[in-house]
């Protein structure tokens, strides 16, 4: 990921960025002042089972992981700002129950979630390559759910026709707004102001997509764990205060400033902060259905974020508690919401 190689607050050790890619780094398209692009293999692109980084991508780890939004910064996020704001953590597969409810048992695969929340740096470089930043068809599709399609062109009419537009839309007039549009003393805050659309495309063009209703609460449950808290050790612990989270705030911080708060596989802020917007539809009840991967895959423009949010209460942090999981439409937008974005391992 962007930045040197060490060790994240995850605590997960990254390889120094731009060591070689395995058949996954880049957009699968060779372009003329390339000589290898793997983003995705296919006959003809020049490509071997090993690739070098294409430009304007950071990659890291095996297998590797890759990015956009972090091609030629530093390390500024966590508790200490040094930190790679791209850091994406493997979540071990596994199985366990959706709301803490044995009625509601699922199955999870291995994927790779931010360590951080999306940052306001790593959404200017969205901003800065937009309209071309916009995800083609099929891009970010979930390999673990057959029926997830990925990007579908027809959203790109509800994202703001070029740069202006989009700056215009991040400027929204709701409290604690984070962007700046000259990048200032907010870099490292949480993107919020975004609707799920542009989520949604940010994640794709980074490489990765939204996780899914399902994924976002394994990790935040740790897993069979059933953790209370993302951070609650032994699991049913209700140990809570303001250094663990951000809540009962009237400002945000900086993402990943509360260093306790990381959950099993070392992501934090999976509750406080901002609320995520994750892929799912809304529905106020979990279907009581056979869950392997899934997520509720509706075009309605109902959909779910989770985690609570800085000025909540602590009521809004419980990982399986109803307030904890609610409801947006997809073309809002508030400060109080933002988002994180997990990759396919």
């Amino acid at each position: 990921m962007g930045g040197a190689g060490g060790v994240g607050e995850g605590g997960a050790t990254m390889p120094v960025a731009g060591s070689p890619a395995i058949a996954i780094c880049g957009d699968g398209t060779l372009d003329a002042d390339e000589s290898c692009d793997d983003g995705s293999a296919k006959a003809g692109d020049g490509c071997s089972a090993t690739c070098g980084v294409e430009t304007g991508w950071v990659c890291s780890g095996s297998p590797s992981v890759c990015n956009r939004s972090c091609y030629g910064s530093v390390p500024t996020c966590g508790s200490t700002m040094n930190h790679d704001c791209c850091e994406a953590l493997l979540v071990d597969g596994g199985s366990f129950l959706r709301d803490d409810d044995e009625t509601l048992p699922a199955k999870i695969s291995s994927f790779y979630l931010d360590a951080y929340e999306l940052s306001v740096s790593r959404f200017r470089a969205f901003v800065n390559a937009y309209p071309s930043s916009r995800p083609v068809e099929g891009a970010g599709r979930n390999v673990h759910n057959p029926a997830d399609s990925g990007w579908n062109s027809a959203w790109d009419a509800l994202l703001p026709a070029d740069r202006a537009g989009l700056i215009a839309a991040v400027n929204c007039k709701d409290g604690n707004r984070s962007w700046m549009d000259i990048a200032g003393a907010t870099e490292t805050f949480p993107m919020n102001c975004i609707d799920w659309y542009e989520a949604e495309a940010f994640c794709v063009w980074d490489g990765g997509r939204l996780p899914t209703d399902a994924e976002w609460t394994y990790a935040a449950s740790g897993g069979d764990e059933q953790r209370y808290y993302p951070w609650s050790v032994p699991a049913q612990s209700q140990t809570l205060d303001a250094t663990y989270a951000l809540y009962n705030a009237l400002q945000l911080l900086p993402v990943g400033s509360k260093k306790k708060g990381k959950g099993k596989w070392g992501q934090l802020d999976l509750a406080g902060s901002v609320n995520e917007w994750v892929q799912d539809g809304w529905k106020g009840k979990i279907d009581a259905t056979t869950c392997d991967n899934c997520a509720n895959l509706t075009t309605s423009g109902i959909k779910t974020i989770r985690g609570g949010q800085y000025n909540a209460p602590a009521s809004d942090l419980n990982t399986a508690g109803k307030s904890n999981r609610a409801f947006e439409d997809a073309p809002a937008r508030f400060d109080s919401v933002g988002t994180r974005c997990a990759r396919n391992r």
